[in-house]
């Protein structure tokens, strides 16, 4: 059941007569909530491990490893930084970690309020919604059209701040149709002298093969498509099949110009008014993106719109495109507020941090490294002049025993 209630479908697997089904809906919060104490988990082990070793035990005299250390520092600055930094662009109610029961404590690490929480995520906060929450820590973006829909971005894709991202599309995606040159008769007799069709969907190739009977144009369609989607020729591709005019047509599931649908051959071609080698191929959806004027280049693929990784602000920036060709006009299809949650911000964060090639713990490593090869070095060089200093005093001591070897033989 699909229309019972308003965004909720419930499958039904088994049933009795007369018996009176209970159905309580309620949000699940439980994997939410243990998300978030992850989240303040990790974050306080991280923290708690740099101040450990950032600390100088004055009973044992030993100081820790990080002692002193301006990176590890920094590194720690930055993190408290962005978990008590204001979110722009979302919910002003939820735009803090505070309003969803997360604080911090003297020593800088985070203290969960889990019953504040579980109370936002089952919206007994008023002017708060869990979607809410899912912006106060991810990437997420906001279309002023019901056909631009946000699919997902990277550490890359930037807020959009105080002025919406601008989606431009100017081919939307489209799906292979393909109607017959000729009408289906108003009714069909299917033998064994018509009842083959050898078509390609989607880039996989076979063979149909009719039941025989007598078919009104539409009992004819719907045969045919059954035929199709059930083929295992054809697994994993579907096909509409329905009447234009009183013509067959053939439409393929799947859009962009991985979509097709050819007929080759078969007994069935004339009857079902197709001619051999007839084919039609869909189109990927095109566009672009607007960022205060300038033009950032997009990709389509189907109807997923993604922004060029070499995109400023919109790399992998990634769209479904639903709108249709007559929906498309010569301007601005949409208005896009991109917001970049916590959770994101600290992804880009450690990214900085962690990447294996430019990271700044990379750069720490190796500046150790080559402070530990000019020591190295330092150390060749002083070896290399005791070396000639002991050769010297050798050379010197032996001319000396030598002298006194000579004046104790005179």
């Amino acid at each position: 059941f699909d229309d019972l209630i308003e965004g909720l479908s419930i499958d039904l697997l088994n049933a009795t007569d007369g018996s009176e089904v209970t159905i309580t809906v309620a949000k699940d919060t439980e994997e939410a909530v243990e998300a978030v104490d992850n989240f303040v988990s990790s974050f306080n082990s991280v923290l708690t491990y740099i101040s450990e070793r950032s600390q100088f035990n004055a009973e044992t005299e030993e100081a820790g490893i990080l002692l002193g250390n301006r990176s590890a520092i920094n590194i720690q600055q930055q993190l408290q930084s962005v978990v008590t930094s204001i979110v722009p662009g979302v919910n002003a109610d939820l735009n803090r970690l505070s309003a969803i029961g997360i604080t911090v404590t003297d020593t800088g690490t985070l203290q969960l309020n889990q019953s504040r929480l579980e109370n936002v995520l089952k919206g007994n906060v008023d002017g708060v919604t869990s979607q809410d929450v899912k912006r106060l820590f991810a990437l997420d973006a906001q279309s002023d059209s019901a056909g631009i829909r946000f699919v997902l971005g990277s550490s890359r894709t930037q807020p959009s701040g105080d002025t919406p991202y601008q989606v431009d599309i100017t081919q939307a995606a489209t799906r292979a149709s393909l109607t017959g040159t000729s009408d289906l008769a108003a009714s069909t007799i299917i033998d064994s002298s018509n009842r083959t069709l050898d078509l390609e969907l989607d880039g996989a190739t076979g063979t149909i093969t009719l039941d025989e009977g007598t078919y009104t144009r539409q009992e004819l369609a719907d045969h045919i498509e059954a035929l199709i989607n059930s083929s295992t020729a054809f697994k994993g591709r579907t096909v509409n099949a329905s009447l234009d005019g009183d013509a067959l047509n053939l439409t393929s599931d799947t859009y962009g110009n991985s979509s097709s649908v050819l007929v080759s051959g078969g007994t069935a071609l004339a009857t079902l008014g197709y001619t051999a080698g007839a084919a039609e191929v869909g189109k990927d959806v095109a566009g672009t993106f607007i960022v205060d004027g300038e033009v950032e280049t997009a990709v389509g693929s189907g109807q997923l719109l993604s922004g060029s990784p070499d995109n400023a602000n919109t790399a992998d920036l990634q769209l479904r495109i639903t709108l249709q060709e007559n929906q498309v006009t010569a301007g601005v299809e949409g208005q896009l507020t991109v917001t970049q949650g916590l959770g994101a911000t600290l992804d880009g964060i450690l990214d900085t941090i962690l990447d294996p090639v430019d990271g700044r713990l990379q750069t720490v490593d190796d500046a150790f490294n080559k402070e530990l090869e000019s020591l190295e070095a330092s150390i060749d060089r002083q070896q290399a002049v005791f070396d000639r200093q002991q050769e010297v005093l050798i050379r010197e001591f032996t001319a000396l025993e030598s002298a006194l070897s000579q004046l104790q033989s005179t």
